[in-house]
């Protein structure tokens, strides 16, 4: 009885995940703006790939396609105008994948997969359930097999690979911001949970100086030599104090109270607007 060669070649290469919390919120609403009667929305991934196989998705954009009972097609004209504009904004991001609203992987799913795989090395197919059919949306990310039979390939396996979200410091302080408003609008309309300028200038203002204080705190330790410095950090510190403009105490006084009373004249002309559209809901038009 002849012998059947059944194997299966693994993309090798991509060994996570990780996404920024812009590319979740760019799949949400993409899903949400999506064409009446559509099920589901795809995109493409853009990110860089780093020596330890890991895959870091930064950025994505929507792609048009349409899945029909016997075909798939995807608007790669569409794709290749948004990657080309795409890279004169962040050249050092590249392709590194696509994503679906859906959390299925079907045959669908192996098509357009494979659009992706002449795009770029070891794509990553990213899954977001928008619909909330499990209940959450139940990130997951996979890798595609090729499975052979005979050298011939006849299907593909895809094989999930760990995905979590990543956060630089600013998108970590824009996150933890709303989940604040989230965790505090019970009851209360958003608009009362927002922070006011002042309240946001003035909690910037105290960070910065304790962050000044930090740095003058450290760096009298070194001078005394309670600590050994650091060559690495004072570059920095240096880079840092040269990036300041040279600008003399009642120079930046002044420049700051201007500023704070064109924020004060914008806050209160806002109010203003605010009470008379409340006031014109009140009567009724003549």
């Amino acid at each position: 009885m002849a012998s059947t060669n059944l194997f299966v070649r693994g993309t090798t290469g991509t060994s996570k995940c990780n996404v920024h919390p812009v590319v979740l919120f760019n799949i949400v609403d993409h899903f949400s703006r999506r064409n009446e009667g559509a099920e589901m929305v795809i995109g493409t991934l853009l990110g860089v790939r780093h020596a330890d196989g890991s895959v870091e998705v930064k950025n994505s954009f929507p792609v048009p396609f349409e899945d029909q009972m016997d075909s798939v097609a995807v608007d790669t004209n569409y794709h290749k105008v948004l990657f080309d504009l795409h890279k004169k904004v962040s050249a050092k991001e590249t392709i590194v994948g696509w994503y679906s609203s859906s959390p299925e992987v079907n045959e669908s799913t192996a098509i357009i997969h494979s659009f992706y795989a002449d795009e770029a090395k070891s794509p990553v197919h990213l899954t977001l359930d928008c619909a909330l059919k499990s209940g959450s949306l139940n990130l997951k990310a996979f890798i595609a097999n090729d499975v052979n039979l005979e050298g011939a390939r006849v299907a593909t396996q895809f094989v999930p690979i760990p995905c979590e979200k990543t956060y630089t410091a600013e998108e970590k302080s824009g996150v933890d911001y709303l989940k604040r408003l989230q965790s505090g609008s019970r009851g209360r309309r958003t608009s009362e949970m927002m922070f006011n300028d002042l309240e946001g200038l003035d909690k910037s203002m105290r960070k910065l100086i304790e962050l000044v204080d930090d740095v003058h705190e450290h760096v009298g330790k070194i001078l005394s030599g309670e600590e050994e410095p650091n060559p690495k950090l004072g570059r920095h510190l240096m880079d840092t104090i040269m990036e300041l403009p040279k600008l003399k105490l009642e120079q930046f006084e002044e420049a700051f109270q201007q500023n704070l009373q064109d924020l004060l004249m914008v806050a209160y002309l806002s109010t203003l607007t605010r009470a008379q559209l409340h006031l014109a809901a009140k009567f009724p038009k003549a």
